[in-house]
């Protein structure tokens, strides 16, 4: 799939493999990245943008077993951007010893 100029929502890429899978994207010239996630690297995320001068890079706090910040965040993406084109859940919360959070999550969806 071709991704130059194209908006991405990425949801958790600040650990773990959701680092790696940002790295990649940006890789491909997309226009905007909203990166979803609870806790922000302010490292990273300067890293990125200056590594990305034609991507915007830009960070919202979303706690994911909330709909309210999920809704919030996609709101403000919106209106940043004026549309987005790929969604990538890429949360890691999956965790069956964290089965009350894991319910939430999927049930927000």
């Amino acid at each position: 799939m071709d991704l130059g100029g194209k908006n991405v929502v990425y949801f958790g890429g600040f650990g773990g493999i959701g680092k790696k899978c940002v790295q990649e994207l940006l890789k491909k010239q997309i226009k905007g990245l909203a990166i979803f996630d609870l806790i922000v690297d302010d490292d990273l995320l300067a890293e990125w943008k200056k590594q990305n001068p034609d991507t915007e890079v830009f960070y919202h706090k979303v706690d994911i077993t909330q709909k309210s910040d999920i809704d919030a965040a996609y709101k403000a993406t919106a209106e940043k951007l004026g549309h987005f084109d790929v969604v990538v859940n890429g949360s890691g919360l999956l965790d069956d010893r964290l089965i009350e959070l894991t319910i939430p999550i999927v049930s927000v969806w």
